[in-house]
């Protein structure tokens, strides 16, 4: 199950693409997250990694928030 933020996404993932694209995008600076946190210390670079993809992925979920906003307002 998705983040609580997203209640609701199901319904508009099939008719949308571009939600679709930042929701699969979304996921995948997830998981790139979540391996990096997952090593015990991270170098330099890999903390400037870090950094950019958790920045990455606000971006993306600002970007579905507003989406979905766009749907349900009609």
């Amino acid at each position: 199950m998705e983040s609580p933020d997203f209640n609701g996404i199901e319904t508009y993932l099939e008719e949308d693409s571009l939600l679709r694209k930042e929701h699969d995008d979304y996921k995948k600076l997830k998981k790139q997250i979540a391996k990096l946190e997952k090593k015990p210390f991270l170098t330099s670079a890999e903390e400037r990694e870090e950094k950019l993809l958790k920045k990455m992925k606000l971006k993306k979920k600002e970007a579905i928030m507003q989406l979905m906003e766009k749907h349900k307002n009609g």
